[in-house]
């Protein structure tokens, strides 16, 4: 059970993206519309489910985001369906919050998690709830109950920034500070992301009543005062390479102060799912490496996706590009789903290029635009919507 001698303990994640299209992702066989990446994703709540049966745990929270796309594909939906039962046949309930990625518009007015509210048979027998502004009697739901050990969550679905800051500093002024956790998917002010610092977002002080916070949306596991943001399940794209992702298996202490005091959190990595690698090529040899201040501490595995980045003047990208093809073949053959060789010119290389082909009339913005696009790591879909927006500013840019 979710109670523990008075303690509420449940399992939270957020920002999961659910989607058949997600970057690097690929069907294994011809006619196959199910991409790996799916597929692993529901073996992925599969685990999480075997974890709560195994510890008693019998409540999960999703903080937003749940789907990556507000327009889904009918194998996204089905899938996103089978995920939620592999949790809900172990005995859990399951509570979804809405999140930007799947707002139907800028104010969160609907979300696309409302369709799992209105057709899943798990919805509605009770164990799937979905907190969402089109099926809520009011912005903020108030979850309570004896099963909840005593505590009170106050559950707000994405929406505008400045709606947000509005409910929550008047649920704020209300809040009883022993039993009321806030669970919000919106910006925090110095929030942090691949070395940006959010400039604006909802101010601690705007929730210093609430015992605790518990954030999604920012894919980054990081506190805040008297708060925290979840963090993702998983690594997304070559971007994660070397954060720690998984689900949180959180108990919350009873009689205990408020803020982060008043939660124990353990991160329960999943070994299983593929990871991002990024190799530098450093003194003549490839080594991990650092991104967003963490380094890998995984090794390699089968299924995982490892990029080889070589940066500097020619000499060092031809040295590189000599040994990247070795490595790339090596690497595929221990069971790699992709490995890409991406060379960046230093800056003064780079417009020594750019000056030389303008000389020789060769520069061609366009080309320029593709070979940006073709090296983002995005899958096909994304490039197209990137070309598409490149051309449009070019093409403003012009007049």
């Amino acid at each position: 059970m979710s109670e523990s001698q008075g303690a509420y303990r449940a399992l939270f994640t957020a920002d999961v993206h659910l989607s058949n299209q997600l970057p690097h992702s690929r069907v294994e066989a011809a006619g196959v519309s199910v991409t790996d990446r799916l597929r692993d994703l529901r073996a992925f709540f599969a685990r999480m489910g075997e974890y709560a049966h195994h510890h008693k745990i019998d409540h999960v929270w999703i903080l937003g985001d749940f789907f990556d796309r507000r327009l889904l594909d009918a194998v996204t939906l089905k899938y996103g369906q089978l995920a939620l039962r592999e949790l809900t046949s172990r005995g859990c309930r399951v509570h979804i919050q809405g999140g930007n990625h799947d707002a139907y518009d800028a104010a969160g007015s609907h979300h696309t998690v409302d369709a799992l509210a209105a057709t899943s048979p798990i919805a509605k027998d009770g164990a799937v709830v979905v907190y969402d502004r089109a099926t809520l009697a009011q912005e903020l739901a108030y979850v309570e109950g004896a099963s909840y050990g005593g505590l009170r969550f106050c559950v707000l679905p994405f929406t505008q920034e400045e709606r947000a800051k509005g409910v929550v500093e008047e649920a704020n002024a209300a809040a009883d500070p022993s039993r009321d956790v806030l669970l919000i998917h919106q910006t925090v002010k110095g929030a942090f992301t691949k070395g940006w610092k959010a400039p604006g977002g909802l101010r601690p002080s705007m929730f210093d009543r609430f015992r605790v916070v518990l954030a999604g949306h920012f894919h980054t596991q990081q506190v805040f005062e008297n708060g925290m943001y979840l963090g993702a399940p998983i690594q997304h794209h070559f971007a994660d390479s070397g954060e720690l992702r998984g689900f949180n298996d959180i108990t919350f202490v009873k009689g205990a102060r408020k803020g982060l005091a008043a939660i124990k959190v353990k991160l329960i990595e999943d070994e299983e799912m593929s990871r991002f690698h990024t190799l530098v090529f450093e003194q003549d040899r490839w080594v991990i490496g650092e991104i967003a201040g963490t380094k890998s501490s995984h090794r390699i595995q089968p299924g995982d996706y490892v990029r080889l980045v070589a940066k500097g003047e020619r000499s060092v990208i031809d040295k590189a590009s000599e040994s990247a093809q070795k490595v790339r073949d090596q690497l595929l053959a221990h069971g790699v789903r992709a490995a890409q060789f991406r060379p960046i010119l230093s800056p003064k290389m780079k417009r020594r290029v750019e000056v030389a082909t303008e000389e020789a009339g060769a520069f061609n913005w366009e080309r320029a635009l593709v070979g940006y696009v073709e090296e983002s790591g995005v899958d096909a879909q994304e490039q197209k919507a990137l070309l598409a927006l490149g051309r449009l500013m070019l093409e403003g840019g012009a007049k």
